[in-house]
């Protein structure tokens, strides 16, 4: 961090030497919150969150800057969780949220964007359960098995799509649980049967493998 400071004095235009910086100050917020200096991390990721807004209004065509903020956006979020301001946390992953929408709608052809779309859907739907909001809580794994159905869509054997899948529901059949009985027990049958054809899948790899 010290060095990319440095740099980032003399030659504070490079795109480069700005990103070296960002990443430094991610790397100390995340010393500092294992560290549990909790305030300490807050600063450094906080830093390196308005270093990445700052170039992505510069350069909003950048996807790589636009990725970094999301991931920003993140660690703000589950560093608030971890604070126990559960309002904070909604607030930072709803950015991160939006972050990963505006990737997916700029480049919809990248799996990859559109996955994790839905992670930072059902991290979003972890942080409104906490904050006592079930409704939106509900509404957010519901996007996210959208997103996964609709990649598990275009590639039907992808272990690793029906996994995020069956996770997601799992999820929303537990905040369904007190809600609506049959809508939890749908979204838990339908998790269980994608859990059996992965596991299907892996005994069938493991018997061909011989």
């Amino acid at each position: 961090l010290v060095e990319a400071r440095r740099a980032a004095t003399t030659d504070p235009e490079s795109p480069r030497v700005q990103r070296l910086l960002a990443t430094g100050w991610d790397l100390a917020g995340r010393a500092r919150q294992l560290r549990d200096d909790l305030a300490g991390a807050e600063e450094a990721y906080l830093a390196a969150r308005d270093l990445q807004r700052r170039w992505v209004e510069r350069d909003p065509d950048n996807l790589d800057w636009l990725q970094a903020l999301g991931v920003a956006e993140q660690n703000l979020g589950l560093l608030a969780l971890q604070r126990g301001d559960a309002a904070a946390a909604v607030e930072r992953m709803t950015a991160s949220r939006d972050v990963s929408a505006a990737l997916s709608s700029k480049s919809p052809t990248n799996p990859d964007w559109r996955r994790d779309l839905g992670i930072s859907e059902i991290q979003l739907s972890d942080v409104l359960g906490e904050a006592g909001r079930p409704d939106e809580a509900r509404a957010a794994a519901a996007r996210s098995i959208a997103t996964y159905d609709a990649l598990l869509a275009g590639t039907p054997a992808s272990e690793v799509y029906m996994h995020d899948v069956a996770a997601a529901l799992q999820q929303l059949a537990v905040l369904e649980a007190d809600h609506d009985r049959a809508a939890a027990i749908a979204a838990i049958d339908r998790s269980v049967s994608l859990r059996r054809r992965v596991l299907a899948g892996a005994d069938t790899d493991a018997a061909t493998s011989f």
